[in-house]
């Protein structure tokens, strides 16, 4: 098994054709289409979206190429808190917004596990 990396129809049955895997995993694209599955092995989709490539915080300095190290590890982990802002919405039966930001998508994902943080320090202390 792999998963990772894999996106277009075609590589996927080359890659399952050669024996050299059995299955492959496209975690991140079913974060915002639940469906594509379905889509790709019957054929009517090609191929899953590459969104993590338009995923960043900024240009250049700020951006997932930066020369700074800690500027390249915010901007993955903003990637992550986009798709995990998509598992919540799908979770809570809310629209998919391709439209969100990746620092949007921090900036929520931080104050919610600090929202959550607080709540269980209170919980504790109850």
């Amino acid at each position: 098994m792999v998963t990772g990396g894999f996106r277009s129809r075609r590589a996927m049955n080359e890659a399952l054709a050669s024996d050299e895997l059995e299955m492959i995993g496209i975690a991140r694209p079913l974060c915002l289409d639940p469906a594509l599955s379905k889509g790709l092995l019957d054929g009517s989709v090609e191929s899953a979206p590459l969104w993590e490539r338009g995923l960043r915080l900024g240009p250049g300095a700020f951006g997932p190429s930066s020369g700074v190290k800690m500027m390249r590890g915010f901007n993955h982990q903003a990637a992550v808190a986009w798709y995990y802002r998509h598992i919540l919405a799908l979770a809570d039966d809310r629209p998919i917004d391709t439209g969100l930001s990746a620092r949007k998508a921090l900036f929520q994902h931080l104050r919610d596990e600090a929202r959550l943080a607080r709540a269980r320090r209170r919980y504790r202390k109850a």
